[in-house]
Formats: structure tokens, sequence, C-alpha cells
């Protein structure tokens, strides 16, 4: 089973296993306790028969009520095969809420597509999103998936196929030759799994029953530690022939150091055009500088999922003769022109997004991107090559603070990449704003992005002029804004700033009533927040992406205008951040000044009421308005 199948499926459907027997999907025998979500998992089973070390069937079967539109989502079908697996076999049906058979669902029936956001793929995705009139419905999909050439990770029992999705009834079936050791992790399981043997081998099962749904919670932990759910690593595995050991990352990565061996190798034109560009380079953060600038300048980034290829980079004269390649490839080719110039650096697989690699359970589904790490002196860099627009060796928030597999000496280890404090990421803005009688205005405004939210701005280089100004429009809080003058410029540097500047006019700031003049607080800024719900919490709270967001805005009166009401001063000290805000009268009108900092950090659920009244508290004093009248 190849990993790109895995990271698919563990992404998409549900995999379970057939059912035996008939079975009433009548939603109105559902329990009681389990109808307060979306949908219910009436039977789910999934059954994994590896007899060989290359080769494994896998019958499923899921069963599933709708119990309303929010619900449709969870009971699509979609699965993925590559060259290494197949759907031998499949069927469905839909019954209405008593559990009449309404509609048969056959093979040719699904949707299917060869198309993926790479440019080699050897994916096939079946899919299918079942419609019926009224709601509660069930949907029943069995189908049969075999496997040849290689399985590195067993599939995973995820038996909750979303939020406030319950399960009545999911077993997870794994047979093995007798004796044969596998690795699993279990998560949110409350009981350990049953074994039994028969005809050579040895059977185990987990099982899950009458659970209620997981309901969403803003500032979620990784639903490993919400959802149950079981992840498989066989110990002796074989893939497109080539053996390994899976007890532990070490012996994962022995075995994928033989992927990564010849690889390496430049071609005589590469090496010119290297000497002639690091000539004059005087130590190794210069000649390094120089490779990644040319990586930027003369390759594109695509994905090469083909056989072994979601595994091996592509070779590195590839590389440099198509000119693109994938992280796997691209980290290869940067990784063998240090080589050349005698710089040591280590290729490094890290689970980017949601997934995140556990330093003491190897399981390929963990991992989905390549880095590289480069040591320098007494200082680690690592290299985004898949994007080199990012600053030289900046870690990007969607891997700091994460274990990256790093490769080195025939093996690899886990390593833990560093993170930078809240207070870098900033974005720091200034307006100067001149407001008319009648209460348009006009102004000029400066934003500073800094560390990650530079990186979230970075696309701003190459916007055209139109996009900009959409893009800008889109920040502000005004009607029918006109934007103009708009510049750019960037410091790309390991403390990476850029600037946006321009000019803003528009026909109204606030809203007007008779010879008042109402505005808000944040006059140039959309409202953003979220409402938190009840105070109640299952889960910590997990803040990511911390960082401040400071702004001055100083708005010149007209002659006749004068201020009428300012709000109060506030400010708010807590441990999941800090906010003031003041507004003052200035030389020729009022300044109004603004600070946020939101902490990253993970919090108890008992301390939800408190982090619920800061975001509550900060909501309410960005709702202030300063009131302004004509003389």
């Amino acid at each position: 089973m190849s990993p790109r199948h895995l990271w698919a499926a563990a992404c998409g459907a549900l995999a379970c296993a057939s059912l035996h027997g008939a079975q009433s999907y009548d939603s109105g025998t559902i329990p009681e306790a389990l109808r307060g979500g979306v949908a219910v998992v009436r039977n789910y089973e999934l059954s994994f028969d590896r007899p060989t070390i290359t080769t494994a069937s896998q019958r499923e079967t899921l069963a599933i009520t709708v119990l309303d539109g929010d619900g449709d989502d969870a009971a699509g079908f979609n699965m993925v095969t590559d060259n290494n697996s197949s759907l031998k076999s499949f069927s469905g049906e839909i019954f209405d809420s008593r559990g009449n058979s309404v509609r048969r669902i056959k093979k040719q029936d699904l949707g299917s597509t060869e198309l993926s956001e790479g440019l080699a793929s050897d994916y096939t995705t079946y899919y299918y999103q079942p419609h019926y009139a009224s709601y509660p419905y069930t949907v029943k999909y069995e189908w049969e998936i075999n496997y040849r050439d290689g399985i590195l990770a067993f599939p995973t029992f995820n038996p909750m196929p979303g939020s406030q999705c319950a399960v009545e009834k999911a077993v997870y079936r794994l047979t093995l030759p007798s004796g044969t050791m596998f690795h699993p992790r279990s998560f949110n399981m409350a009981s350990d799994p049953e074994k039994r043997s028969a005809g050579g081998n040895d059977i185990y099962e987990w099982k899950l029953e009458n659970t209620p749904g997981i309901v969403y919670e803003p500032f979620a932990p990784p639903v490993t530690e919400r959802y149950p759910m079981v992840y498989f690593s066989p110990h002796e595995f074989s893939f497109n022939g080539i053996a390994g050991c899976m007890d532990d990352w070490s012996g994962y990565g022995q075995w994928q150091w033989k992927l990564l061996a010849g690889r390496n190798v430049l071609p005589d034109a590469l090496k010119a055009e290297i000497d002639k560009m690091t000539t004059g380079a005087a130590t190794p953060m210069e000649k390094i500088k120089i490779l990644y600038d040319y990586l930027a300048a003369t390759t594109r980034y695509v994905s090469i999922q083909i056989g072994i290829g979601g595994l091996q980079p592509m070779a590195a004269a590839e590389v440099y003769k198509n000119k693109f390649g994938d992280c796997k490839g691209l980290s290869n080719y940067m990784q063998a022109m240090l080589a050349y110039c005698g710089i040591d650096s280590y290729y490094t697989e890290i689970g980017a997004g949601s997934l995140r690699i556990l330093p003491d359970f190897a399981n390929v589904m963990f991992s989905n991107h390549v880095i590289l790490q480069v040591p320098v002196g007494n200082d680690t860099l690592w290299l985004e090559c898949t994007n080199p627009r990012l600053p030289l060796g900046y870690i990007h928030d969607d891997i700091a603070g994460r274990y990256g597999l790093v490769y080195r000496d025939g093996t690899a280890r886990p390593v833990k990449l560093g993170s930078y404090p809240d207070s870098l990421h900033l974005i720091e803005t200034k307006a100067a704003i001149n407001l008319s009688a009648a209460g348009s205005f006009k102004g000029h405004v400066v934003k500073n992005y800094h560390f990650d939210r530079y990186v979230d701005n970075m696309d701003f280089a190459s916007l055209g002029n139109d996009e900009r100004v959409n893009r800008i429009a889109s920040w502000t809080g005004v009607a029918a804004p006109r934007i103009s003058s708009v510049s750019y410029t960037e410091t790309k540097s390991i403390s990476p700033v850029s600037t946006v500047s321009y000019d803003l006019e528009a026909l109204q700031l606030g809203s007007r009533t008779g010879s008042r003049l109402f505005i808000s607080v944040t006059p140039l800024r959309t409202k953003s927040g979220m409402k938190l719900g009840k105070s109640a919490r299952k889960f910590p709270i997990v803040v990511e992406g911390g960082g401040i967001n400071r702004e001055e805005d100083s708005i010149a009166l007209p002659a006749g205008m004068s201020v009428e009401a300012l709000p109060a001063p506030v400010a708010i000290d807590s441990k999941f951040g800090d906010y003031s805000l003041t507004v003052l009268p200035g030389k020729s009108g009022i300044v109004i000044k603004r600070s946020f900092l939101l902490r990253s950090g993970r919090y108890d659920a008992g301390d939800y009421a408190d982090f619920k009244s800061f975001m509550d508290a900060v909501a309410q004093a960005d709702s202030g308005g300063i009131v302004l009248k004509m003389d």
C-alpha cells in the first residue's frame, strides 16, 4: 500500500469492511444518545488481510445515516488507487428513513478521474455523492481493494468521518500470518484489541460502539487528540522490491536511504555553472545564498507521484534538465549542488499542514513534505526548496516547532525545528486621514508585515495592479474605496519585512445622522473575530499563529467639526494576550492607537470561559465608536 494512497484515504472517505447478515436501516432505531449530530455511522467494518509483506486485500463496508443536510458530505464515497492497488469490486444502496431500499449503486455509477494537482501521478480517484430528497436517509457501500508489490502502512481505523458524526458500531479486523509483528498506535480508544488465532493466522479486532459525535470547537487540538483512531505500521515490509523494517524511524530511515542512493550526481554543465556563480564567494553562507537564489530562478515546483516516485526524489540531473521537481526532487537537487561546493546538508522529511511526525512512532502517513537541513557553524539553516521565494533559512509556520526526520549517516532520526516568538509576527499599520465636513476622506496608509505576516502576504509581490487594488479593498472597512499609488517593497532576510503603501479615499467614513458623524475605532479595517459560542469545553485550547496587530490612525478634522464623544481607554492583560485601545485628541483631530497580541499556546479546557471572556472583551472594545459633530 503506497503512502500516497494512504494519505488520500486518511483525508477522504472512511475505510470499512463487509457487513454480515441483514441489518435494519430504519432511522427510528438509532439510540437517542447518538442523534445529536449530523450523521450516524450505523455499521462500519474494515477487514485487512495481509498474507505476505507485498500483498493484501481490504474488504470494506460503510452504512451511514444522514440526519440533515450538514451530514451529506460524510456519506460521500471517495477512494484512491495507484499502480500498487486496484478496486476489485463495489456496490452500494440508498435507504429511506424507514429503511426501505430506494436506489442501488453500481460500480459504473462511480465517477473517476486520473487528474491530479501534480504533473505526474498514477492516482485514480473513485467518487460518489449520494442525493436524496428527504432526511434522514441511509447509504451503504461495500467494496474491496487488492494490493500488490508493497504495503508501507496498514489502513487507519478512523470510524468517525467528521464533526458531529456518531458511531453506533465499528470494527477493524486485522489478519496476519501467526507471529507477524506490527506496530499499532491508538488514540482515544477505550479498549485494547481482542486477539484470536485461526488457520495459521493471528486475528486482531478493535471495536467502537455507541459513541456520540465530536462537537466542533474552535482552537481545537489535532485530530489525534479528539477522534478515536488507530494507526498501524508493519514491522517488516517491502515496497517496489525494496525490503525494510519499520520498528522505529531509524529502521525506516535505513530503507529510505536506499531510495536516495545515486540520486545526487550532477552533470558537468551544471558543475561549470556552479563554479562560475560561486567564484569570489568567500564563505559557505555566501555560496548557500547563491545556490538558493539560483534554485529559485531556474526551477519550478510540480508534484511527482508515479510509482516509487511518491517516495524517491527525481535525480538531480533530471531536475537540471527539466527545470522542475517536487519537494523531494528540489531538496535533493539543492543538496547535490551544496555537496559539490563542499557544504554538508541533510535531506529531511516533515509533516506540513495538519500532519505531524511523532518522534516515537514511525509511520509514513505522518510526513508529506521534504526540506533540507544545512548546518552552518554553530547554527542550523532549514531550506524550503519547494518555495525559494521564502527568505533563506526562514522557518515558516507550516513546519515551525515540528519534528523533521533528518537523513544522515545511512539512517534517520527525528529533530525538532525551532519557532519564532509571537512578538515577531507583527502587522504595523499607520494611516493619515483628512476628513471633510461631508464625511468623505482622503488618506495615506502604510502597512509593514514582519516574519510570518510577511510570509502570509508574500504573494503580493507577484500580483498585478488590479489584483493589488482588490486585495487592499478586502482589507478596508469602508464602502466603495478608491485605491491608488500602490507600492510594495520587501527586505528578504532571516528577519523578513515587507511594506505596502497606498492612497485611499471614499465618500463616507462611518455613518451620518444630522450634524453628527459616527465612526468606528477601527475605521479602516474590516471587522474580524469569531463567535466562540457557549462556555462549555471538552478539549484543550490550542492557539497557533499568534502575533500582534498594531495600528495608529491619525484623523485630521475639518474646520467647524469637533469631538463630541470618545470611548474610554481600554487595557486588557491576559495570559491569552494583551489588548490596548486609546482615542485621544490630537493637534488637528484625533489619534486612534490600537494593539492586539494573541499568544500562541496550549491552555486547559477549564480556561475556556476566561479565554472566551478575553476574546469577547476584545470584540467589544473593537465595536466602540467616536462621535464627531459639526458646530
